[in-house]
């Protein structure tokens, strides 16, 4: 299957907030990592729903995946085989076949692979050539990033133990919607007068 790449910063329907607050000269830092926070929580919001859709993680747990065409025979059947990978290689570095363990390694890997991408981006950006603004950018987005780690190691802890997987918990204030009276009443405020349109 096609990977989904929920955790690359260049897909191309997700982090556009992060991308285009990078990008633009006149975003302050803290619009930055406004936008930081509310891509990263769009990432958490995607990912149960991602692997609620794949085979559990759990499979890449068991013992006769110790060869290598065996492991890739399983790697092919996970829509978002980026992590599969990750918890491929998170088996060696934990030393463990723990969920918990292994998530935890997964989720710390997630965040550092996001942090080298942003790094790079904002390397290439004019207003933060300069070394020691760049790195206490990352340093502050770095911060960000770090407050979603248990969510996500959470989410692929389930996975793992092939349980149901829990939904994601917002941190940031979804924004409100308007009224139907509230609707209703712009519609008839912004109607010109008279039956014609408004010069």
């Amino acid at each position: 299957m096609a990977e989904n790449e929920i955790i690359d910063l260049g897909h191309s329907t997700r982090w556009r907030r992060l991308r285009k607050a990078l990008a633009d000269p006149s975003c302050g830092s803290e619009d930055l990592l406004a936008a930081a926070q509310e891509d990263i929580e769009g990432m958490c919001k995607k990912l149960p729903g991602v692997l609620r859709k794949s085979p559990p993680l759990m499979l890449l747990l068991e013992p006769a995946l110790a060869s290598h065409a065996q492991a890739q025979a399983v790697l092919a059947t996970f829509t978002e085989r980026s992590i599969a990978i990750l918890v491929r290689d998170a088996l060696k570095l934990a030393r463990s076949s723990t969920p918990g363990e292994v998530a935890a390694v997964v989720a710390r890997r997630i965040l550092e692979r996001l942090l080298d991408q942003f790094a790079l981006r904002a390397g290439k950006e004019a207003r933060y050539r300069d070394k020691n603004t760049r790195d206490a950018l990352v340093t502050r987005v770095a911060e960000t990033f770090a407050s979603y780690e248990g969510d996500l190691r959470a989410t692929i802890e389930a996975s793992l133990r092939g349980s149901a997987i829990p939904a994601f918990k917002p941190r940031t204030p979804s924004k409100p919607r308007m009224s139907v009276k509230q609707l209703l009443g712009f519609s008839v405020a912004a109607k010109p007068t008279g039956g014609r349109h408004a010069p």
